[in-house]
């Protein structure tokens, strides 16, 4: 799907994004290479700023550009002073969701950070709407610390900035570090990921988008460093997976059922599945899916059975037979 051209109006909200990042002015060559246009594009954006009256600056230098905000006020210096001391008692009694309070209202006295929507504002927007994600979701609206830290990477997902990322291997519990450029947070099946791209030592920034669970990322900071904008469709990149993991490197399959039940032929024509489900017979209810073989599909079709019959292909039948073989020896 070819996505539409930008309008100016959209061009002008990215750069300004970008210009209002607390502490990082930019230059035009850098400002361009951000916006993936040329510098006489950048300088006449400027001058529309500059009519905005927006609170358009340069730095010290007069090379670079900022905008700092009309509004701006400095808290008085015995107000950050009696907050940090509170930080730091807070701190030697250990991770607390009271130190992670006074932390951020810190950080944002002293304009580090933007305020931002909270999370839960952007998962439920109406006290009366209340998402229950079930007992093995991650996420909860009173986990203070995972709020923080999800609306400082909206933050950098908006104004496209760089982060490295500390992060914890589910299989071995190793910690690795990751410069990443992030692109999106989604919440798939009770679970909270940060999809992002990337970057190597040499600089080189990978092609296709990685996974990373956000309750194994152990530590995050964001760079002075920011990138233009990034191909990614969200909806690509979880075609044909089933369930909570990018299967990938798992085998493709079509997968041909009949339905027995009614209850569960509604289920599957109210269900979201992508690409959709094709629905090839009306009797005997016959459907396919393309899917990848993971271990959420075949989790899924256990707990349907015995109201659906696969058809194909053999080699998932098979598999299924086997493993119901050693569930009843288990029993």
């Amino acid at each position: 799907m070819e996505k539409k051209p930008k309008s100016t109006y959209d061009k002008l909200k990215q750069l300004k994004l970008r210009l209002t990042a607390p502490n990082k002015p930019a230059s035009i060559p850098e400002l361009a290479e951000y916006m993936s246009c040329d510098m006489r594009t950048i300088y006449r954006h400027l001058k529309t700023l500059e009519k905005e009256n927006c609170g358009l600056q340069k730095d010290k230098t007069a090379k670079k550009f900022f905008i700092q905000p009309t509004s701006a006020w400095r808290p008085p210096e015995k107000i950050l002073k009696g907050l940090k001391s509170a930080q730091k008692i807070l701190d030697d009694m250990g991770s607390t969701p009271q130190g992670q309070n006074v932390k951020r209202a810190i950080d944002f006295l002293q304009g580090e950070e933007l305020p931002e929507e909270t999370s839960s504002q952007a998962i439920s927007t109406d006290e009366n709407f209340i998402v229950d994600l079930g007992p093995f979701s991650e996420f909860s609206e009173n986990v203070i610390n995972r709020t923080t830290r999800i609306n400082s990477v909206l933050n950098a997902i908006k104004q496209r900035q760089k982060l490295l990322i500390s992060y914890q291997s589910a299989h071995d519990g190793a910690e690795k570090k990751h410069k990443i450029l992030p692109l999106k947070l989604i919440l798939r099946i009770d679970t909270v990921y940060l999809i992002a791209k990337t970057e190597d030592e040499e600089g080189k920034i990978s092609e296709k988008g990685f996974q990373f669970a956000f309750r194994r990322i152990k530590t995050i900071q964001r760079l002075n460093e920011f990138f233009p904008e990034q191909n990614f469709d969200y909806k690509k990149f979880f075609e044909s997976c089933y369930g909570r993991f990018n299967g990938s490197s798992s085998p493709k399959i079509k997968l041909l059922l009949e339905i027995k039940s009614e209850w569960l032929q509604a289920y599957l024509k109210e269900s979201h599945f992508n690409p959709p489900i094709k629905i090839k017979k009306q009797k005997p209810f016959t459907v396919e899916l393309s899917l990848y073989d993971t271990l959420d599909l075949e989790s899924w079709l256990f707990s349907i059975l015995p109201d659906v019959k696969i058809l194909e292909p053999a080699s998932i039948k098979e598999k299924m037979k086997n493993k119901l073989k050693a569930a009843n020896e288990a029993l």
